[in-house]
């Protein structure tokens, strides 16, 4: 679906980037064509265009053409048919063909100001043109030379000989194949170069030097003669950590990665420190106190170390042979062992609580519903609200209530009640900060749009949009009365027959009115006007 526009569009000398025209396979007819449309044609493959009475093609074709003509200057020819174009020029050669051979070779060719050759010119490559200067100097033109660690050779040129020595080593040339052979194997050869650890290297010195292993933390070393040799043994003393058998190991070991333990572990110390943050137990339960004489004397049970606040306990006090829950003092780590010495209980919270006898301290009176009230209900205690009990006992006689408010609303008089009254309630105003009371714009208020505490209605509304018909075959602008006081307006046309939005020229004329124009009379009511206020 296109846009359409109805009016024409300025674009103030700026650029129409990657455009592009209509295609079509055949040229457009109608009416509605103008002098100057462009499309192009699908099937030459050609732009083309109308120039008021017949479509005229915008590059080489068969038929009619927008070229009107060429011309050529400077020896250059050129005609035009049918919108092809020919271009030819004369050919000024004058050179025949020129075959070089042997040591000749072409110096330089001459061109005319259309590239056409006139003229070559041909030499010979000669020796001594390139600085030969005879058999003495052929040496400068074969020879090379040989660097080694130290040291350069001169030029070796065809007529030297160039000979490979050594110290302890023979050497043997066949056609072009040279072999050198270590002779001398005694005394002046090392019987290693270096030797290098995880840590340190050491090169050899001379035959006379001594290889000596020495064992790391934990590793022995011996050397014994064999048949053929000697043999080197390397052996793990009492400090190092077996995998299999019987092994007692002294000082503190660290195990950077997990351990397993496939049996039993027993630990003799007075303290096991775990840095976890979980520990996991499959066991399903868990045993304390173990050992304890046949009259235990220790509080038994689980503390929480709180960092600055009171240790709490969920334990067994084994002096009053019941559970608490409790917290003692700041920094008590539970090393003690003993009598734990209580420092406040605690409070403990539960869904339900069982037992034979419950004795309670320390109950507070209830001020609200929302109070809480511990109530026994045939042996189960349970927890009701105020309201939950009152509904529990049933209806009975109010003596004295009071009532407050909570904003929006106030209390102005009446209360409390006491065995009959009426108690008077206000609502304040509504504001952007505060909840209250609102009150609904008028059309008159909408259209002003000022007011930050009225409510707009959908009904209001409609006074801030005005809508019209345009179009009677005859006129191509139209004012359009919208009465909304302001400029700030949308304006926005459609086509009444398609529905798609279309684009003309708009003025804003004053505050309650808008010119529309158009390039052609529209028709009878062809478009509708939308105007929006802002």
């Amino acid at each position: 679906m296109a846009i359409n526009f109805l009016q024409n569009v300025n674009f103030n000398n700026n650029e129409i980037q990657n455009i592009r025209v209509q295609n079509s396979p055949n040229d457009p007819t109608g009416s509605g064509i103008q002098a100057g449309q462009l499309y192009y044609n699908t099937t030459s493959s050609i732009l083309r265009v109308y120039n008021g009475t017949a479509w005229l093609d915008l590059a080489v074709s068969t038929g009619g053409s927008a070229i009107s003509g060429v011309t050529g200057t400077n020896g250059v020819t050129a005609s035009e048919a049918g919108g092809l174009v020919t271009v030819q020029h004369a050919d000024t050669s004058t050179q025949a063909d020129v075959t070089n051979t042997g040591n000749a070779y072409i110096k330089s060719i001459d061109l005319d100001d259309f590239g056409h050759i006139v003229g070559i010119s041909s030499d010979t490559v000669t020796l001594a043109a390139l600085g030969y200067t005879g058999a003495d100097d052929a040496d400068n033109y074969g020879g090379f030379s040989i660097a080694g660690n130290t040291g350069t050779s001169d030029n070796i040129g065809s007529a030297e000989i160039f000979t490979i020595i050594g110290d302890g080593n023979d050497t043997t040339v066949s056609a072009l194949e040279m072999t050198i052979t270590n002779t001398d194997k005694g005394s002046a050869q090392f019987i290693y170069k270096s030797l290098a650890a995880d840590t340190g290297t050491e090169a050899a010195a001379s035959n006379s030097d001594t290889l000596t292993f020495t064992g790391g933390d934990g590793i022995d070393t011996s050397v014994a003669d064999i048949t053929g040799g000697s043999e080197v043994t390397f052996a793990l003393d009492s400090t190092v950590v077996r995998t299999t058998g019987a092994q007692t190991i002294s000082g503190n070991k660290t195990f950077s990665n997990n351990v397993a333990i496939e049996g039993s572990l027993t630990v003799s110390g007075s303290t096991i420190t775990t840095i976890s943050e979980t520990v996991q137990v499959e066991d399903s339960i868990i045993l304390l106190n173990t050992g304890a004489p046949d009259e235990p004397v220790d509080d038994a049970g689980f503390a929480v170390f709180r960092g600055a606040e009171n240790t709490a306990y969920m334990m067994w006090d084994e002096s009053e042979d019941e559970f608490v829950v409790c917290t003692t003092s700041a920094g008590d780590d539970a090393s003690s062992t003993g009598d734990v010495t209580i420092g406040a209980y605690a409070n403990f919270q539960a869904l339900g609580i069982k037992g034979s006898t419950l004795t309670l301290s320390g109950i507070v009176a209830a001020t609200s519903d929302t109070d809480a009230f511990l109530v026994s209900d045939s042996g189960i205690i349970k927890k009701r609200t105020g309201a939950q009990v009152r509904s529990d006992i049933g209806a009975g006689t109010v003596t004295s209530v009071g009532v407050t408010a909570t904003a929006p609303l106030s209390v102005v008089s009446g209360s409390p009640v006491t065995s009959s009254g009426t108690i008077d309630l206000a609502i304040a105003d509504a504001s952007e900060t505060a909840k209250g009371a609102v009150e609904l714009a008028t059309d008159e208020e909408t259209n002003a749009m000022t007011s930050r505490s009225l409510a707009v209605t959908p009904f209001s509304l409609n006074g801030l949009r005005a809508a019209a018909n345009i179009g009677d075959a005859l006129n191509t602008s139209f004012d359009i009365a919208h009465n909304l006081n302001t400029r700030d307006v949308i304006v926005q046309l459609y086509d009444n027959s398609t529905y798609e939005t279309v684009y003309t020229d708009i003025t804003r004329t004053d505050e309650n009115n808008v010119k529309i124009s158009f390039v052609t009379a529209p028709l009878e009511d062809q478009f509708r006007v939308l105007i929006y206020k802002v």
